[in-house]
């Protein structure tokens, strides 16, 4: 009888069905969850600026009250729960500074764990990120807790890029750039990605100066440039306000 091939076909497209409702269900949560991870931007601003950092630019503890240190300009302290406060200060009315204290799992020298290379940083648009526009160059820092670095790896293009000093506690780099990245793996994302106008004509290069800072077992990273595109940099401007010596 023709009717028990019928009934069998129906029980295994019953079976089929059932099965690919299932794997459905189980990719639409997968994704729901995926969904609910997503980072969220949690950035908020304060007007303290951490100790430590004020150490760095060799202010003292009741900045910005001190008319002795009134060349830098506080502007503000950016916290986030996926990485240490990141300050933005003026100096000189002429430059910006950014300092980031970074959370590294190296003690190692610094001329051992950081790498330069001098190429076009092209960053993934399917990756969140936290943007910063306030200064001729855009920010962008990655919406995800940044890993504990053992290597760092520095991407620079643009003319006249330079590392300019390179010892156990300082790795100093300078740029006339149009982008510039950090990240932690040689093929990993890029944590901190920075560019001039890409649609400029013609293209933008604007001075940089990054340094990398070992003190107290700490690992800071400065990056500092003009505060306005016609603006004029001052080569060697960044180490000397942190060390208070002058580039040979």
């Amino acid at each position: 009888m023709r009717i028990f091939p019928l009934i069998k076909t129906l029980l295994i497209t019953a079976v089929v069905a059932i099965i690919v409702i299932v794997i459905f269900n189980v990719l639409f949560i997968k994704y729901l969850a995926s969904q609910e991870k997503e980072p969220i931007d949690t950035t908020r601003y304060s007007k303290i600026v951490p100790p430590d950092y004020l150490n760095i630019l060799n202010l003292k503890k009741d900045y910005p009250n001190d008319p002795i240190d009134n060349k830098f300009e506080f502007v503000n302290t950016v916290l986030s729960k996926f990485r240490m406060p990141i300050t933005t200060v003026i100096y000189d009315k002429k430059y910006y500074l950014q300092i980031c204290k970074m959370d590294s799992a190296s003690n190692s020298s610094l001329k051992d764990i950081i790498t330069m290379n001098l190429n076009d940083a092209k960053i993934s648009i399917y990756t969140p990120y936290s943007i910063v526009k306030s200064t001729p160059i855009e920010y962008r820092f990655k919406l995800t807790r940044p890993l504990k670095p053992t290597k760092i790896f520095v991407t620079l293009d643009g003319k006249e890029s330079r590392e300019l000093i390179r010892n156990d506690s300082v790795v100093y780099y300078y740029s006339e750039m149009t982008n510039f990245s950090i990240k932690y793996k040689p093929t990993g994302l890029y944590d901190i990605y920075g560019q001039t106008d890409e649609t400029s004509d013609p293209v933008k290069y604007l001075p940089l100066e990054i340094l990398f800072l070992k003190r107290n077992n700490s690992l800071y990273l400065l990056i500092m440039s003009i505060n306005k595109e016609y603006m004029t940099y001052q080569r060697g401007l960044l180490y000397s306000l942190v060390t208070n010596k002058r580039i040979d």
